[in-house]
């Protein structure tokens, strides 16, 4: 009988102690939020950058670059990251006085198969008479001798073989030239390139020097082409920034310019032509107050197209925060 008044007298206590925690619970604290203040839009959240011109910041940062060294008397056959070999002769080099060199040379190649690779090299796929171009393959040589130039020699060529999956059946070869602002010209050189076979390998022969060279075409939009301004809110000026046009369909970057009479817009003006009907991603970045600001969009191009930016379009972001966006971008 005690054991039994036992058993339910513990009962008992258990139910009433229960009852007391559901009648006062224990305050249940939150966990703190975390905010990153690189998603804000309050400029104390950024330090202010010390350049005037968003390019001094892009300028710190490269194109995909191979290095290696060539024995001058040997020759060599070099396969770069967007598969496609550079075949450099035997005895190909000379230094700046025309005297033949006979020790090793060092070849630099920069490659262009991302957004951030062109823009990084200030590189854009338009042709010297003002029309878009889609690249199958891009690259740059430099040669050096003992960290001078090494010119290529009377009769002597370099020649490439483009294998990657953008090389088209209808693409030329283009070489390139470094015009008065720092961008590069494309010029076509139809001779240059042989389709060897149906899988899309194409030879490049008889390149003369060491410099730019491309697998392109005419961007085909099969549509009317019309100009572009882009405005800018009141206060920024256009010779701070840039803005780029990526054709994510065509592997192809291509800036508006910055008007010298007019500050506050960036214009197509008689450059080039956008294809009304397609679409790109466009790019704005720029230094305003001391503070990069970013702006990225997808858009399709109309008639006469116009875009006004506002002070809400254009985030705040770091420097390392620019750069991280631009490296994100992809054909």
């Amino acid at each position: 009988m005690r054991k039994t008044l036992l058993l339910g007298g513990m009962a008992a206590l258990t139910l009433l102690a229960c009852s007391k925690l559901k009648e006062s619970p224990e305050p249940i604290v939150p966990e703190p939020v975390v905010v990153d203040p690189g998603n804000q839009d309050d400029p104390k959240d950024f330090a202010k950058t010390t350049k005037t011109d968003v390019k001094d910041i892009i300028a710190t940062e490269k194109p995909t670059t191979s290095n290696f060294t060539v024995p001058s008397t040997a020759g060599k056959f070099y396969t770069t990251q967007d598969k496609i070999d550079i075949v450099i002769p035997a005895d190909a080099f000379m230094d700046a006085s025309g005297n033949p060199i006979t020790g090793n040379i060092d070849i630099k190649v920069e490659e262009f198969t991302t957004p951030a690779d062109l823009i990084f090299g200030n590189v854009q796929t338009v042709s010297s008479d003002g029309k878009l171009l889609e690249s199958g393959g891009m690259v740059k040589l430099e040669a050096l001798y003992n960290g001078s130039p090494a010119l290529l020699r009377p009769g002597k060529t370099v020649d490439f073989n483009f294998r990657n999956a953008a090389a088209q059946t209808d693409m030329t070869a283009w070489i390139g030239q470094k015009a008065p602002d720092g961008s590069i010209q494309w010029a076509a050189q139809n001779a240059w390139l042989t389709n060897i076979d149906t899988t899309q390998m194409f030879k490049m022969s008889g390149i003369d020097s060491m410099t730019w060279c491309n697998l392109d075409r005419f961007m085909n939009s099969g549509s009317a082409m019309s100009s572009m301004v882009v405005h800018l809110p009141e206060g920024y000026k256009s010779s701070e920034g840039s803005f780029r046009l990526v054709f994510k369909d065509a592997r192809s970057c291509a800036p508006l310019k910055h008007d010298s009479s007019d500050n506050t817009i960036f214009t197509t003006g008689t450059y080039y032509k956008v294809p009304v009907g397609r679409t790109a991603v466009a790019i704005c970045t720029i230094i305003h107050e001391s503070y990069v600001r970013y702006y990225q969009k997808e858009i399709t191009f109309v008639e006469n197209m116009e875009i006004t930016l506002t002070e809400s379009d254009l985030e705040f972001v770091s420097e390392a925060q620019l750069k991280a966006k631009l490296k994100s971008l992809s054909f």
